[in-house]
Protein backbone atom coordinates (compact mmCIF):
# COMPACT_ATOMS: atom_id res chain seq x y z
CA UNK A 1 0.00 0.00 0.00
CA UNK A 2 2.82 2.41 0.90
CA UNK A 3 4.66 1.58 -2.33
CA UNK A 4 1.55 2.23 -4.44
CA UNK A 5 0.96 5.55 -2.67
CA UNK A 6 4.57 6.64 -3.21
CA UNK A 7 4.46 5.49 -6.83
CA UNK A 8 1.29 7.52 -7.41
CA UNK A 9 2.91 10.66 -5.96
CA UNK A 10 6.04 10.25 -8.09
CA UNK A 11 4.02 9.56 -11.25
CA UNK A 12 1.82 12.59 -10.66
CA UNK A 13 4.84 14.87 -10.19
CA UNK A 14 6.51 13.37 -13.27
CA UNK A 15 3.39 13.97 -15.36
CA UNK A 16 3.25 17.63 -14.29
CA UNK A 17 6.96 18.02 -14.98
CA UNK A 18 6.65 16.65 -18.52
CA UNK A 19 3.61 18.85 -19.15
CA UNK A 20 5.55 21.94 -18.07
CA UNK A 21 8.94 21.31 -19.72
CA UNK A 22 7.84 19.13 -22.67
CA UNK A 23 11.07 17.09 -22.99
CA UNK A 24 11.43 14.65 -25.88
CA UNK A 25 11.23 11.15 -24.37
CA UNK A 26 13.32 8.35 -25.85
CA UNK A 27 11.93 5.03 -24.58
CA UNK A 28 14.03 1.85 -24.67
CA UNK A 29 13.00 -1.72 -23.96
CA UNK A 30 14.22 -5.20 -24.91
CA UNK A 31 15.53 -8.40 -23.36
CA UNK A 32 19.20 -7.43 -23.71
CA UNK A 33 21.16 -4.31 -24.54
CA UNK A 34 18.91 -1.64 -23.00
CA UNK A 35 21.51 0.00 -20.79
CA UNK A 36 24.27 -0.02 -23.40
CA UNK A 37 21.85 1.50 -25.92
CA UNK A 38 20.86 4.14 -23.38
CA UNK A 39 24.49 5.11 -22.74
CA UNK A 40 25.28 5.31 -26.46
CA UNK A 41 22.17 7.38 -27.22
CA UNK A 42 23.08 9.75 -24.40
CA UNK A 43 26.57 10.16 -25.87
CA UNK A 44 25.20 11.00 -29.33
CA UNK A 45 22.38 13.34 -28.31
CA UNK A 46 24.35 15.20 -25.65
CA UNK A 47 26.64 16.63 -28.32
CA UNK A 48 23.75 18.92 -29.36
CA UNK A 49 21.18 18.89 -26.57
CA UNK A 50 20.69 18.88 -22.81
CA UNK A 51 20.06 15.22 -22.04
CA UNK A 52 19.29 13.17 -18.94
CA UNK A 53 19.51 9.38 -18.88
CA UNK A 54 17.91 7.07 -16.35
CA UNK A 55 20.32 5.99 -13.63
CA UNK A 56 21.37 2.32 -13.60
CA UNK A 57 18.29 0.15 -13.92
CA UNK A 58 15.80 2.81 -12.85
CA UNK A 59 13.28 1.41 -15.33
CA UNK A 60 10.13 0.73 -13.31
CA UNK A 61 7.20 2.64 -11.80
CA UNK A 62 9.59 4.29 -9.33
CA UNK A 63 12.69 4.69 -11.46
CA UNK A 64 11.12 6.40 -14.47
CA UNK A 65 9.37 9.20 -12.58
CA UNK A 66 12.43 9.74 -10.37
CA UNK A 67 14.56 10.24 -13.50
CA UNK A 68 12.04 12.75 -14.84
CA UNK A 69 11.73 14.85 -11.72
CA UNK A 70 15.18 14.63 -10.15
CA UNK A 71 18.79 15.40 -11.04
CA UNK A 72 19.96 13.87 -7.76
CA UNK A 73 23.52 12.61 -7.54
CA UNK A 74 23.61 8.91 -8.55
CA UNK A 75 25.53 8.07 -5.38
CA UNK A 76 22.41 8.94 -3.39
CA UNK A 77 20.10 7.13 -5.80
CA UNK A 78 22.00 3.91 -5.10
CA UNK A 79 20.36 3.90 -1.68
CA UNK A 80 16.91 3.33 -3.22
CA UNK A 81 17.92 1.17 -6.17
CA UNK A 82 18.16 -2.60 -6.45
CA UNK A 83 21.94 -2.22 -6.53
CA UNK A 84 21.83 -0.99 -2.93
CA UNK A 85 20.35 -4.19 -1.52
CA UNK A 86 23.53 -5.24 0.25
CA UNK A 87 24.43 -1.79 1.50
CA UNK A 88 23.61 -0.65 4.99
CA UNK A 89 21.48 2.38 4.21
CA UNK A 90 19.22 3.33 7.09
CA UNK A 91 15.49 3.87 6.66
CA UNK A 92 16.04 7.48 7.71
CA UNK A 93 18.56 7.99 4.90
CA UNK A 94 16.21 6.50 2.30
CA UNK A 95 13.33 8.71 3.48
CA UNK A 96 15.63 11.73 3.33
CA UNK A 97 16.57 10.89 -0.28
CA UNK A 98 12.91 10.56 -1.29
CA UNK A 99 12.09 13.89 0.35
CA UNK A 100 14.93 15.55 -1.57
CA UNK A 101 13.52 14.13 -4.81
CA UNK A 102 10.00 15.36 -4.08
CA UNK A 103 11.27 18.79 -2.98
CA UNK A 104 13.21 19.16 -6.24
CA UNK A 105 10.07 18.24 -8.20
CA UNK A 106 8.03 20.94 -6.43
CA UNK A 107 10.74 23.56 -7.01
CA UNK A 108 10.88 22.66 -10.72
CA UNK A 109 7.12 23.04 -10.96
CA UNK A 110 6.94 26.35 -9.08
CA UNK A 111 10.00 27.94 -10.67
CA UNK A 112 11.47 27.70 -14.16
CA UNK A 113 14.49 25.41 -14.26
CA UNK A 114 16.55 26.77 -17.15
CA UNK A 115 18.79 23.71 -17.30
CA UNK A 116 16.01 21.10 -17.33
CA UNK A 117 16.91 18.55 -20.06
CA UNK A 118 15.50 18.76 -23.58
CA UNK A 119 15.75 14.96 -23.92
CA UNK A 120 15.06 12.16 -21.48
CA UNK A 121 16.52 8.75 -22.34
CA UNK A 122 14.58 6.17 -20.34
CA UNK A 123 14.63 2.40 -19.97
CA UNK A 124 11.21 0.73 -19.79
CA UNK A 125 11.50 -2.52 -17.83
CA UNK A 126 9.22 -5.51 -18.34
CA UNK A 127 9.98 -7.96 -15.56
CA UNK A 128 6.32 -9.04 -15.34
CA UNK A 129 3.19 -8.97 -17.55
CA UNK A 130 1.61 -5.51 -17.76
CA UNK A 131 4.76 -3.57 -16.83
CA UNK A 132 5.27 -1.79 -20.18
CA UNK A 133 1.60 -1.02 -20.62
CA UNK A 134 1.52 0.54 -17.15
CA UNK A 135 4.64 2.63 -17.73
CA UNK A 136 3.56 3.85 -21.18
CA UNK A 137 0.19 4.91 -19.81
CA UNK A 138 2.02 7.21 -17.40
CA UNK A 139 5.07 8.25 -19.46
CA UNK A 140 4.49 8.03 -23.22
CA UNK A 141 7.71 7.97 -25.31
CA UNK A 142 8.19 10.09 -28.42
CA UNK A 143 10.76 7.70 -29.91
CA UNK A 144 10.57 3.96 -29.26
CA UNK A 145 13.49 1.51 -29.33
CA UNK A 146 13.34 -2.27 -28.91
CA UNK A 147 16.91 -3.55 -28.71
CA UNK A 148 16.44 -7.33 -28.94
CA UNK A 149 13.91 -9.93 -27.78
CA UNK A 150 15.14 -13.24 -29.14
CA UNK A 151 13.99 -16.82 -29.02
CA UNK A 152 14.18 -17.19 -25.22
CA UNK A 153 13.83 -13.68 -23.75
CA UNK A 154 14.93 -12.57 -20.30
CA UNK A 155 12.26 -12.99 -17.58
CA UNK A 156 10.26 -15.35 -19.84
CA UNK A 157 9.56 -17.52 -16.79
CA UNK A 158 7.14 -14.86 -15.55
CA UNK A 159 5.11 -14.98 -18.79
CA UNK A 160 2.89 -17.69 -20.34
CA UNK A 161 5.31 -18.06 -23.27
CA UNK A 162 7.92 -16.22 -25.34
CA UNK A 163 5.28 -14.61 -27.56
CA UNK A 164 3.75 -13.00 -24.48
CA UNK A 165 7.08 -11.24 -23.88
CA UNK A 166 7.01 -9.92 -27.44
CA UNK A 167 3.48 -8.62 -26.99
CA UNK A 168 4.51 -6.90 -23.77
CA UNK A 169 7.59 -5.23 -25.27
CA UNK A 170 5.57 -4.14 -28.32
CA UNK A 171 3.31 -2.06 -26.04
CA UNK A 172 6.09 0.55 -26.14
CA UNK A 173 5.40 1.33 -29.82
CA UNK A 174 1.85 0.09 -30.44
CA UNK A 175 0.23 3.47 -29.90
CA UNK A 176 2.68 5.41 -32.06
CA UNK A 177 1.50 7.75 -34.83
CA UNK A 178 2.67 7.41 -38.44
CA UNK A 179 4.84 10.50 -37.91
CA UNK A 180 6.86 8.83 -35.12
CA UNK A 181 9.85 6.51 -35.37
CA UNK A 182 10.34 3.03 -33.96
CA UNK A 183 13.91 1.70 -34.01
CA UNK A 184 14.11 -2.10 -34.15
CA UNK A 185 16.82 -4.75 -34.30
CA UNK A 186 16.57 -6.16 -37.82
CA UNK A 187 18.68 -9.19 -36.83
CA UNK A 188 16.09 -10.24 -34.23
CA UNK A 189 13.87 -13.20 -35.14
CA UNK A 190 10.96 -11.14 -33.76
CA UNK A 191 11.61 -8.19 -36.10
CA UNK A 192 8.82 -8.86 -38.61
CA UNK A 193 6.24 -9.42 -35.88
CA UNK A 194 7.22 -6.20 -34.12
CA UNK A 195 6.88 -4.25 -37.38
CA UNK A 196 3.27 -5.40 -37.65
CA UNK A 197 2.46 -3.98 -34.22
CA UNK A 198 3.11 -0.31 -34.92
CA UNK A 199 2.13 2.37 -37.41
CA UNK A 200 5.39 4.22 -36.84
CA UNK A 201 8.14 4.67 -39.39
CA UNK A 202 10.73 1.92 -38.92
CA UNK A 203 14.49 2.30 -38.74
CA UNK A 204 16.17 -1.10 -38.51
CA UNK A 205 19.74 -1.76 -37.41
CA UNK A 206 22.06 -4.76 -37.35
CA UNK A 207 24.49 -6.88 -39.33
CA UNK A 208 22.02 -8.08 -41.97
CA UNK A 209 22.35 -6.28 -45.30
CA UNK A 210 18.63 -5.48 -45.36
CA UNK A 211 18.89 -3.17 -42.34
CA UNK A 212 18.66 0.62 -42.68
CA UNK A 213 21.72 1.12 -40.47
CA UNK A 214 24.13 -1.70 -41.32
CA UNK A 215 27.09 -2.89 -39.22
CA UNK A 216 30.02 -4.27 -41.22
CA UNK A 217 33.77 -4.95 -41.02
CA UNK A 218 33.37 -5.91 -37.36
CA UNK A 219 36.49 -6.67 -35.33
CA UNK A 220 36.91 -7.06 -31.60
CA UNK A 221 40.36 -7.38 -30.07
CA UNK A 222 42.53 -6.94 -27.00
CA UNK A 223 45.91 -5.29 -27.56
CA UNK A 224 49.12 -6.62 -26.05
CA UNK A 225 48.88 -4.07 -23.22
CA UNK A 226 45.41 -5.36 -22.36
CA UNK A 227 43.36 -2.48 -23.81
CA UNK A 228 40.23 -3.80 -25.55
CA UNK A 229 38.51 -2.18 -28.48
CA UNK A 230 35.78 -2.78 -31.04
CA UNK A 231 36.13 -1.61 -34.65
CA UNK A 232 33.39 -1.64 -37.27
CA UNK A 233 31.70 0.45 -39.94
CA UNK A 234 28.18 1.87 -39.95
CA UNK A 235 26.41 2.36 -43.27
CA UNK A 236 23.32 4.42 -44.01
CA UNK A 237 21.98 5.30 -47.46
CA UNK A 238 25.20 4.18 -49.12
CA UNK A 239 27.56 6.15 -46.85
CA UNK A 240 30.10 4.34 -44.63
CA UNK A 241 31.77 5.74 -41.52
CA UNK A 242 34.30 3.80 -39.38
CA UNK A 243 33.72 3.53 -35.63
CA UNK A 244 36.07 2.57 -32.82
CA UNK A 245 34.93 2.04 -29.22
CA UNK A 246 37.64 1.37 -26.66
CA UNK A 247 37.61 -0.31 -23.25
CA UNK A 248 35.06 -2.99 -24.13
CA UNK A 249 34.58 -5.88 -26.52
CA UNK A 250 31.64 -7.65 -28.09
CA UNK A 251 28.90 -7.19 -30.66
CA UNK A 252 26.62 -5.52 -28.07
CA UNK A 253 28.89 -2.46 -28.39
CA UNK A 254 28.28 -2.37 -32.16
CA UNK A 255 24.53 -2.84 -31.70
CA UNK A 256 24.35 -0.05 -29.10
CA UNK A 257 26.31 2.26 -31.39
CA UNK A 258 23.96 1.51 -34.29
CA UNK A 259 20.91 2.20 -32.10
CA UNK A 260 22.37 5.54 -31.04
CA UNK A 261 23.15 6.56 -34.61
CA UNK A 262 19.64 5.53 -35.68
CA UNK A 263 18.24 7.72 -32.90
CA UNK A 264 20.31 10.67 -34.07
CA UNK A 265 19.23 10.16 -37.69
CA UNK A 266 15.56 10.03 -36.69
CA UNK A 267 16.03 13.44 -35.05
CA UNK A 268 17.65 15.07 -38.07
CA UNK A 269 21.34 14.53 -37.37
CA UNK A 270 23.53 13.37 -40.26
CA UNK A 271 25.57 10.16 -40.16
CA UNK A 272 28.95 11.76 -39.48
CA UNK A 273 27.49 14.04 -36.82
CA UNK A 274 25.79 11.14 -35.04
CA UNK A 275 28.87 8.90 -35.13
CA UNK A 276 31.06 11.71 -33.79
CA UNK A 277 28.96 11.58 -30.63
CA UNK A 278 30.11 8.01 -30.01
CA UNK A 279 33.57 9.30 -29.09
CA UNK A 280 32.46 9.60 -25.48
CA UNK A 281 30.53 6.30 -25.38
CA UNK A 282 31.75 3.73 -22.87
CA UNK A 283 29.64 0.73 -21.82
CA UNK A 284 28.75 0.54 -18.15
CA UNK A 285 30.53 -1.57 -15.59
CA UNK A 286 30.21 -5.37 -15.82
CA UNK A 287 29.11 -5.41 -19.45
CA UNK A 288 31.90 -7.11 -21.41
CA UNK A 289 34.52 -4.94 -19.68
CA UNK A 290 38.09 -6.23 -19.87
CA UNK A 291 40.04 -6.01 -16.61
CA UNK A 292 43.54 -6.99 -15.58
CA UNK A 293 43.36 -10.08 -13.41
CA UNK A 294 45.59 -11.74 -10.85
CA UNK A 295 48.73 -13.58 -11.98
CA UNK A 296 48.85 -11.84 -15.37
CA UNK A 297 45.39 -12.94 -16.50
CA UNK A 298 42.69 -10.93 -18.25
CA UNK A 299 39.08 -10.92 -17.08
CA UNK A 300 36.06 -10.32 -19.29
CA UNK A 301 33.55 -9.02 -16.78
CA UNK A 302 30.02 -9.61 -18.09
CA UNK A 303 28.59 -10.30 -14.66
CA UNK A 304 25.79 -7.71 -14.67
CA UNK A 305 23.11 -10.10 -15.94
CA UNK A 306 22.47 -12.95 -18.35
CA UNK A 307 19.98 -14.09 -20.96
CA UNK A 308 20.47 -16.81 -23.55
CA UNK A 309 21.27 -14.34 -26.34
CA UNK A 310 23.82 -12.38 -24.31
CA UNK A 311 25.38 -15.61 -23.00
CA UNK A 312 25.95 -17.09 -26.45
CA UNK A 313 27.29 -13.78 -27.73
CA UNK A 314 29.77 -13.47 -24.83
CA UNK A 315 31.06 -17.03 -25.27
CA UNK A 316 31.58 -16.58 -29.00
CA UNK A 317 33.35 -13.28 -28.41
CA UNK A 318 35.77 -14.71 -25.85
CA UNK A 319 36.23 -17.73 -28.10
CA UNK A 320 37.45 -15.47 -30.91
CA UNK A 321 40.26 -13.97 -28.80
CA UNK A 322 43.65 -15.68 -28.64
CA UNK A 323 44.70 -16.85 -25.19
CA UNK A 324 46.86 -19.53 -23.59
CA UNK A 325 43.79 -20.84 -21.81
CA UNK A 326 40.15 -19.76 -21.75
CA UNK A 327 38.37 -20.20 -18.43
CA UNK A 328 34.66 -19.70 -17.90
CA UNK A 329 32.91 -18.87 -14.65
CA UNK A 330 29.37 -19.45 -15.84
CA UNK A 331 26.41 -18.81 -13.53
CA UNK A 332 22.76 -19.72 -13.82
CA UNK A 333 20.25 -17.72 -15.83
CA UNK A 334 17.22 -16.97 -13.69
CA UNK A 335 13.51 -16.48 -14.47
CA UNK A 336 13.48 -18.65 -17.59
CA UNK A 337 10.80 -21.06 -16.36
CA UNK A 338 10.20 -24.06 -18.62
CA UNK A 339 12.89 -22.81 -21.02
CA UNK A 340 15.64 -23.00 -18.41
CA UNK A 341 16.99 -26.50 -19.04
CA UNK A 342 17.22 -26.08 -22.82
CA UNK A 343 18.81 -22.62 -22.55
CA UNK A 344 21.47 -23.77 -20.09
CA UNK A 345 22.29 -26.85 -22.15
CA UNK A 346 22.83 -24.65 -25.20
CA UNK A 347 25.23 -22.48 -23.22
CA UNK A 348 27.20 -25.54 -22.13
CA UNK A 349 27.25 -26.96 -25.63
CA UNK A 350 28.74 -23.76 -27.06
CA UNK A 351 31.17 -23.25 -24.15
CA UNK A 352 32.63 -26.70 -24.80
CA UNK A 353 33.91 -25.48 -28.18
CA UNK A 354 35.96 -22.59 -26.81
CA UNK A 355 36.92 -23.08 -23.16
CA UNK A 356 39.65 -25.13 -21.48
CA UNK A 357 38.14 -25.02 -17.98
CA UNK A 358 34.61 -24.38 -16.78
CA UNK A 359 33.44 -23.45 -13.28
CA UNK A 360 29.67 -23.68 -13.11
CA UNK A 361 27.72 -21.79 -10.42
CA UNK A 362 24.09 -22.14 -9.36
CA UNK A 363 21.36 -24.77 -9.32
CA UNK A 364 20.16 -24.60 -12.95
CA UNK A 365 23.76 -24.31 -14.08
CA UNK A 366 23.96 -28.08 -13.75
CA UNK A 367 22.44 -28.10 -17.23
CA UNK A 368 25.40 -26.05 -18.50
CA UNK A 369 27.59 -28.87 -17.22
CA UNK A 370 25.38 -31.47 -18.91
CA UNK A 371 25.47 -29.53 -22.19
CA UNK A 372 29.26 -29.22 -22.10
CA UNK A 373 29.81 -32.88 -21.27
CA UNK A 374 27.36 -33.88 -23.99
CA UNK A 375 29.46 -31.89 -26.47
CA UNK A 376 32.58 -33.83 -25.49
CA UNK A 377 34.08 -31.52 -22.85
CA UNK A 378 36.64 -33.18 -20.56
CA UNK A 379 34.91 -34.05 -17.28
CA UNK A 380 38.17 -33.40 -15.41
CA UNK A 381 38.13 -29.75 -16.53
CA UNK A 382 34.71 -28.83 -15.19
CA UNK A 383 33.51 -28.23 -11.65
CA UNK A 384 30.18 -27.05 -10.31
CA UNK A 385 29.45 -24.89 -7.23
CA UNK A 386 26.23 -23.82 -5.58
CA UNK A 387 27.38 -20.25 -4.93
CA UNK A 388 29.85 -17.72 -6.31
CA UNK A 389 31.71 -17.18 -3.02
CA UNK A 390 32.81 -20.81 -2.78
CA UNK A 391 33.82 -20.91 -6.44
CA UNK A 392 35.98 -17.80 -6.27
CA UNK A 393 37.94 -18.95 -3.22
CA UNK A 394 38.62 -22.48 -4.45
CA UNK A 395 40.03 -21.50 -7.84
CA UNK A 396 42.35 -18.65 -6.84
CA UNK A 397 45.44 -20.79 -7.33
CA UNK A 398 44.38 -22.03 -10.76
CA UNK A 399 44.53 -18.68 -12.58
CA UNK A 400 47.80 -18.28 -14.51
CA UNK A 401 49.52 -15.77 -16.76
CA UNK A 402 47.94 -15.60 -20.19
CA UNK A 403 44.54 -16.89 -19.03
CA UNK A 404 41.42 -15.24 -20.44
CA UNK A 405 38.57 -15.48 -17.94
CA UNK A 406 34.88 -14.92 -18.75
CA UNK A 407 32.60 -14.22 -15.77
CA UNK A 408 28.88 -14.22 -16.53
CA UNK A 409 25.54 -15.06 -14.91
CA UNK A 410 22.26 -13.60 -13.74
CA UNK A 411 22.39 -10.84 -11.16
CA UNK A 412 20.92 -13.06 -8.45
CA UNK A 413 23.90 -15.43 -8.68
CA UNK A 414 26.21 -12.54 -7.67
CA UNK A 415 28.96 -13.28 -10.17
CA UNK A 416 30.46 -9.85 -9.45
CA UNK A 417 31.90 -11.38 -6.28
CA UNK A 418 34.14 -13.57 -8.42
CA UNK A 419 35.24 -10.49 -10.35
CA UNK A 420 36.23 -8.78 -7.11
CA UNK A 421 38.36 -11.72 -6.05
CA UNK A 422 40.10 -12.27 -9.39
CA UNK A 423 40.70 -8.73 -10.63
CA UNK A 424 44.11 -7.17 -10.05
CA UNK A 425 43.06 -3.75 -8.73
CA UNK A 426 40.89 -4.28 -5.68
Amino acid sequence: MKNRFLSAILSFLASLTIKKYKPFVVGITGSVGKTSAKKAIYSVLSTKYKVRESFGSFNNEFGLPITIISSLNPDKLISISRHGEDMNFSLFFKIKVFLEIILEAFLNLVFKNKIYPQFLVLEYGADSPGDIKKLVSKIRPDLGIITFIGEIPAHVGKYPDADAVLREKAKLIEGFYVSQYAILNGDDSKFQELKKRTRAKILSFGFNKENDIKISSYESKISEDGVPEVNFKLEYNGSFVPVRVRNSIGKPVAYASAVAVASGLSLGMNLVEAIRGLNSFAPEKSRMNVLKGINGSLIVDDSYNASLASYLSAIEEVGSIKAKRRIGFLGSMLELGKFSEDAHRRVGNLAAKFFDYLFIIGEDARFIEDGALGAGFDRRSIKRYLDSDTASQEVLGLIKQGDLVLIKGSRGIRMERIVEVLKLDK
